[in-house]
């Protein structure tokens, strides 16, 4: 991972954390200045779903910890109103919405974080078959290059030597070896990718 992938990632963290800093604070104020009988801390939904941005996977759960702390906390500083038992099953229900958006969005960032290793394992399976295909085809190569080679002098020091054979078989020589380099040059290991390296102008027209 390059310092700029790092430096995006930390941005977003740190965005995500604003928000959800900005959002729970929002609920609470709002908290401290209804009646006990609303309702209003089943809004702390939006934090935990907010994390949802976040790269850790354990975050939705951090919050709602804070958010259960937070929708407690409001039972005692919030003005007075509404049934005693109605507004603690207001507040139980919103410490169950929170938890079960929690449990959710956790497992689901776990899903994605398990999907994500899958996929580089695979990529880094995929270079490391790609590579040792590739080692292979240019030692066959490389073999062949040289007979070639060998066969290059011969007809050079012929006597009924023809510049134009010698020609040929020098852009023979050539054109493999660079064919073989780009091939070993491919960073994206995909059919389109291989076909540009080799054909880079038909490629383009595809």
């Amino acid at each position: 991972m390059n310092q700029a992938t790092v430096e995006r990632r930390l941005l977003t963290e740190s965005r995500v954390y604003l928000i959800c800093a900005g959002v729970a604070a929002a609920v609470f104020g709002i908290d401290l200045w209804t009646p006990l009988g609303v309702a209003d801390g089943v809004l702390y939904v939006a934090v935990v779903w907010a994390a949802m941005w976040s790269t850790r996977p354990q975050l939705p759960l951090v919050l709602a910890l804070v958010c259960s702390g937070l929708t407690i906390l409001g039972y005692y500083v919030s003005p007075e109103g509404g049934e005693w038992w109605k507004v603690v099953i207001n507040r139980v229900y919103a410490l169950i919405a929170i938890w079960i958006t929690a449990v959710l969005a956790y497992r689901w960032k776990r899903q994605q974080a398990e999907i994500e290793a899958t996929r580089l394992a695979l990529e880094a399976e995929k270079r490391e078959i790609y590579t040792a295909t590739i080692h292979s085809a240019q030692h066959v190569v490389y073999n062949l290059l040289n007979q070639l080679e060998l066969i290059r002098m011969e007809i050079r020091d012929h006597r009924d030597f023809d510049p134009e054979v010698a020609q040929v078989l020098d852009s023979i020589l050539g054109e493999a070896s660079e064919l073989m380099q780009a091939l070993s040059a491919v960073q994206k290991i995909d059919a389109a990718s291989i076909e540009r390296s080799v054909y880079p102008v038909a490629a383009a027209h595809h």
